[in-house]
């Protein structure tokens, strides 16, 4: 497996990477995070609980075909086409998914598949259409989107 990851890596040298326990850690401060404000929200005291570290905000997107999304899949992850070609769709997509109401706050996408190659791919279609358009918000224009490696680990266990 490390052997297609390299592969893949030296293929799509553009396409950022990050390992599984960062992408969990990531996850995971996002419910934390969102747990404490839904807390917050009913009258709890948010004050005096620990706060998460600071996570990017994320737009997790599962670029399998239907079928092996429907054998496992990450809960929090929207299944996007690996042949998707409308970009403009897909930007909008990840603004469903990972809504900002700060607009230079940042949104990190994040694309995983079996080995990382259909993620690559769609996210190298992606950026090269980011790079090009202009007419879409700065907030989405400056995200960089990324692969998780190996995300057929045993983490992250997500459901909460």
């Amino acid at each position: 497996m490390g052997m297609i990851i390299n592969v893949v890596k030296k293929q799509f040298p553009k396409v950022k990477n990050i390992d599984t326990e960062t992408l969990n850690q990531w996850l995971k401060n996002t419910i934390a995070s969102m747990s404490s404000k839904m807390a917050a929200t009913a009258g709890g005291d948010s004050k005096s609980e620990q706060q998460p570290p600071q996570s990017p905000k994320i737009a997790l997107l599962d670029v399998r075909p239907e079928k092996e999304y429907q054998i496992s899949f990450i809960p929090s992850a929207r299944r996007v086409d690996p042949e998707e070609q409308d970009m403009k769709k897909l930007l909008q997509l990840i603004n469903e998914v990972a809504p900002s109401s700060e607009p230079d706050k940042r949104v990190q996408v994040v694309m995983y598949c079996s080995v990382g190659y259909r993620a690559s791919i769609l996210a190298t279609r992606l950026e090269e259409f980011l790079e090009k358009e202009e007419e879409w918000p700065r907030r989405v224009a400056a995200n960089r989107s990324t692969r998780a490696e190996r995300l057929d680990d045993p983490e992250p266990k997500l459901v909460g």
